[in-house]
């Protein structure tokens, strides 16, 4: 009778499982250029390494799109507050929708790559790390009438891992 459990193949299978590198560290030192199913032994959640898989590979920066629909009638400020983190953009009376758009592409931006078309009022934000964000918003923080509208072009990802009950850790 040939049962695949026989000694012979369970020696097999040992001998391949210890031939394989098992992945094992912290939780901030998880591999990024992986596959799904890959295993890794994190010390970070538990001491001699809990056993979690990787069950998403796609890694990728958040893409945030601004489209101002309205220029200032007085002046004053607008904020911009991309994940998490706020700018002030000063804007002055009679200032245009394209006009506002070509401040704000002229700003800084800590951790985000700013872009657009010229004097159209459309401006691109692109995270310059991986990973989801919170939701852009503009506030018009001034009374300044300016209004405009955001909408996420491409939502940042992040590799998940998860362990043996299937919760994202």
């Amino acid at each position: 009778m040939n049962n695949w459990w026989n000694e012979k193949r369970v020696k097999q299978i040992l001998a391949q499982l210890e031939s394989q590198t098992v992945l094992k560290g912290t939780t901030g030192n998880r591999p990024h250029a992986t596959y799904i199913g890959t295993m890794y032994m994190d010390t970070t959640l538990d001491g001699d390494g809990k056993p979690i898989w990787c069950n998403n590979t796609i890694e990728s920066s958040e893409v945030d799109t601004l489209t101002l629909t309205v220029g200032a009638t007085t002046a004053g400020n607008i904020t911009i507050t991309l994940n998490g983190v706020a700018k002030t953009i000063a804007v002055t009376e009679g200032q245009t929708v394209g006009a506002i758009g070509n401040t704000i592409i002229s700003a800084s931006f800590p951790g985000w790559t700013v872009g657009g078309v010229a004097n159209t009022g459309v401006v691109t934000f692109t995270k310059t790390a991986i990973g989801p964000c919170t939701t852009p918003t503009v506030v018009d923080t001034g009374t300044t009438g300016t209004t405009g509208t955001f909408v996420v072009t491409h939502l940042g990802t992040a590799i998940t891992w998860v362990d043996a009950t299937g919760a994202i850790v």
